[in-house]
């Protein structure tokens, strides 16, 4: 029972990191079209906080 439990653990843990980084690839693909929209005069301003 013990082995059962640490992986279904271990199998949240994984839909966890690729749920993250398949939200980040998403993220990633709209800024990717953003820059082709660009021209090459556009100024590209980058937020610091």
């Amino acid at each position: 029972m013990e082995n059962i439990n640490n992986l279904q653990t271990k199998l949240q843990t994984l839909i966890k990191s690729r749920t993250q980084l398949e939200t980040q690839y998403q993220e990633n693909k709209i800024v990717l079209e953003e820059f082709d929209n660009l021209n090459e005069n556009s100024n590209i301003f980058k937020l610091i906080d």
